[in-house]
């Protein structure tokens, strides 16, 4: 299957690896020293039990000439309309474009390109993060996607090219109840990271930091209720606070990028929730909060 994967941070860098062993893969960026790096080097995953190192194709943002059977975006969410449109020229009648971004609501921008039989949303249990240039591989878990409306028709290739090159892969038909379920941390738990400037692990060790993820946790889950998909709240805390506890002291990517003063992804996180509470007429004054405190964040002065 001929990929590009849009974006080579810590994310794109690890996916855009593990495919090109049983795919044809590009990782597209926009750094050309990077690039370079890429094309001259290949890349690096450094795993438990050593570094793995991968031949992928790179390739400048807007340079691509070929049509791609699947895209996949691991750009930041506001980023992603501008990043597509540069890369139009990789986008066939035929191809696919699935997005692994963090928070939810991509669909809306993929959906200018494609048609919605050809956006694909999805979930990963993978996480990555850059040190000293090498992409080091965090944790494995299952890859989830499907379609926006539920469908899963032509599918099982796609799930088969992740499956072919090692990374688990699944179709599944709800696929909005796992972004939900993915939310229900990314809002509580992350967004808390970046609000008071610490760790995961930081959240369970102190009550106060406890009662804001669990006020948090109560909005989400009263939100996704509204949107037809039911949680449990003392299941989702526990299983919560059992991902804080499994992260010492785990820095979350949203908490990098309001301490080095970059623009974040909060408003496709928390900023969906409330979003969406406003569409069912739901007050949600902590996620509210939190959208205002970080983009206040974002741009203070010193950062």
């Amino acid at each position: 299957m001929k990929i590009a994967v849009l974006g080579n941070g810590a994310m794109g860098t690890l996916f855009g690896s593990y495919l090109s062993t049983a795919n044809d893969v590009t990782l597209v960026g926009v750094i050309k020293e990077q690039i370079l790096d890429i094309q001259k080097n290949g890349t690096t995953v450094r795993e438990k039990d050593g570094d793995r190192h991968f031949s992928p194709k790179a390739i400048i943002s807007g340079e691509g000439d070929f049509k791609a059977d699947l895209i996949i975006c691991f750009v930041k969410g506001f980023i992603t309309e501008t990043t597509l449109t540069e890369n139009r020229a990789l986008i066939g009648p035929d191809t696919y474009i699935l997005t692994f971004q963090n928070g939810a609501g991509h669909e809306s921008i993929i959906g200018k390109f494609v048609d919605q039989k050809h956006i694909l949303i999805g979930t990963t249990q993978h996480n990555a993060a850059f040190t000293d240039g090498v992409a080091v591989h965090g944790g494995w878990g299952i890859n989830t996607l499907g379609r926006v409306d539920g469908s899963t028709d032509g599918l099982d290739a796609i799930a088969e090219a992740f499956n072919a090159s090692g990374f688990e892969t699944v179709v599944s038909s709800e696929v909005q109840r796992s972004i939900w379920k993915k939310l229900l941390t990314n809002t509580s738990v992350s967004s808390a990271t970046a609000l008071m400037q610490c760790s995961m692990h930081y959240l369970v060790e102190t009550e106060y930091g406890w009662n804001v993820v669990k006020a948090l946790l109560r909005e989400t889950i009263d939100v996704a209720k509204a949107s037809g998909f039911e949680f449990d709240y003392d299941a989702e805390l526990e299983n919560v606070k059992k991902v804080c506890e499994n992260a010492n002291p785990g820095y979350t990517s949203i908490y990098t990028d309001v301490k080095l003063g970059r623009k974040s992804e909060v408003d496709r996180i928390s900023g969906y929730v409330v979003s969406q509470a406003d569409k069912y007429d739901l007050d949600v004054p902590c996620q509210r909060m939190v959208v205002n405190a970080i983009h206040a964040m974002e741009t203070k002065p010193g950062n």
